[in-house]
């Protein structure tokens, strides 16, 4: 006879049953409660043969198991059409232990139902034993719970508030923040005086100083000159180049000063530097050279018929780190005694002495 017969037959519960046989000494309250098959299990992640249905027991989503031909059985079938339908096996592989639900309603905790049941861990362990199963240990973590609702205030007492926060600010006031600043002021300040700032001074600073240059040395300034050679001198080639050849050349052509030759010799004068020497330099030469021409103006005008003497525009150039004058048909003369020099070879990049 079963276990559940031997309860039906006296009227009293299956874990009634089984604990006044252990208390008449025929088997172990627990062995009883098993061979009884009163321990459930929650599912273990295989599928067992029979139904494939799920069933809600006590909680637990667990499969049907009842033997049939087919997938399921007459009441799983009857729960599907009417939709009172818990899921199959392969839904429920298709979720993590504990996540599980049907319309909102979640399965519970396995320890929650052990609990409730008075069933220990040992005992359904070897139930599931017993079956050739095993228990995943997911099912033996409890669960936190997470209470909903209003954060409770901190409950402020008056007196406290009224009486004692006063007094301790006047004290913090008036006794902690000196001593603090005392303690700072005569400890803790010579201290980085003596210790911290020599070492800064004498290691920290020649470190980062050494580590700048370095940098500098070995990153920034090849980033730099590769900046320069790939940009800027691309772009004065392309763009400043042919202004200054277009401009600014002609311009200065134009601004300096005239130098009177002689047939056999030039005639020393001073002579009006490029706008390389400056703006200021041409501006008080410029004035100079004005200054002089107006009171002979009338004079130099006879002088142009009669006089044996020829003007010619020259340039300031320089040439191996040295000063000369030169004339648009290339002739060379001395910056400071205006002889001339010879004919400048701009393809030999020399004078040419005839």
């Amino acid at each position: 006879m079963s276990m559940s017969n031997i309860s039906i037959s006296i009227s009293i519960s299956i874990k009634e049953c089984c604990r006044r046989l252990s208390v008449q000494g025929v088997l172990s309250y627990e062995e009883l409660m098993v061979l009884s098959r009163e321990v459930k299990l929650p599912w273990c992640g295989v599928k067992l043969e029979g139904c494939v249905g799920l069933l809600y027991n006590g909680g637990l989503y667990t499969q049907c198991g009842k033997v049939v031909e087919g997938e399921y059985c007459s009441r799983c079938k009857s729960k599907k059409e009417s939709g009172k339908w818990n899921g199959s096996v392969s839904d429920r592989m298709n979720c993590k232990i504990g996540e599980y639900s049907v319309d909102g309603k979640n399965e519970i905790s396995y320890m929650k139902w052990l609990s409730k049941n008075g069933i220990s861990r040992e005992m359904s362990e070897r139930e599931a034993s017993s079956r050739g199963l095993s228990i995943p240990l997911e099912h033996f973590v409890e669960r936190e719970r997470v209470r909903r609702g209003r954060k409770r205030e901190p409950i402020v007492d008056p007196v406290v508030e009224s009486v004692v926060d006063p007094v301790v600010e006047s004290v913090v006031e008036s006794v902690v923040d000196p001593v603090v600043e005392l303690v700072v002021e005569s400890v803790v300040d010579p201290v980085v005086e003596s210790v911290v700032d020599p070492v800064v001074e004498s290691v920290v600073d020649p470190v980062v100083e050494s580590v700048v240059e370095l940098v500098v040395e070995s990153v920034v300034d090849p980033v730099l000159e590769l900046v320069v050679e790939l940009v800027v001198d691309p772009v004065v080639e392309l763009v400043v180049d042919p202004v200054v050849e277009s401009v600014v050349d002609p311009v200065v052509e134009l601004v300096v000063e005239p130098v009177k030759k002689k047939r056999g010799r030039p005639r020393k004068e001073k002579s009006v530097s490029s706008n390389s020497e400056g703006e200021e330099l041409i501006a008080s030469l410029l004035k100079e050279r004005k200054e002089q021409i107006e009171p002979e103006s009338s004079s130099k005008k006879d002088d142009l018929g009669d006089s044996d003497e020829e003007e010619t525009l020259v340039i300031k150039i320089e040439i191996d780190g040295k000063t000369y004058l030169k004339s648009k048909d290339n002739t060379v003369f001395d910056f400071m005694s205006h002889d001339e020099l010879g004919i400048w070879n701009e393809k030999e990049q020399k004078i040419v002495v005839e």
